[in-house]
């Protein structure tokens, strides 16, 4: 998807709850190195944000700012959808 929506949609990972060497791992694993991460080692930004669990995404309308926490796996064409409506807004 990042690559889909490559220029239009900004896709950043944060590792929560792990060293940065076990996020490099699961970056190369993937091969997720063209989409920028942080490491959040100790949960701190996670708390702040309110996550509980994985995969939780945080989409974040550019022309407003309006931040919204959405919990678990999107599936089929729902993550486009929901690209396509930010990028609609």
């Amino acid at each position: 998807m990042a690559r889909q929506y490559e220029g239009k949609v900004q896709l950043i990972g944060v590792a929560g709850r792990d060293s940065v060497a076990a996020m490099r791992k699961f970056v190369d694993k993937y091969g997720l190195g063209f989409a920028p991460h942080a490491a959040d080692p100790e949960g701190k930004l996670w708390a702040q944000l309110g996550v509980r669990y994985q995969p939780t995404w945080i989409f974040i309308e550019g022309t407003t700012g309006k931040a919204t926490l959405e919990f678990g796996d999107f599936e089929g064409k729902a993550l486009s959808d929901r690209f396509d409506a930010l990028l609609a807004a």
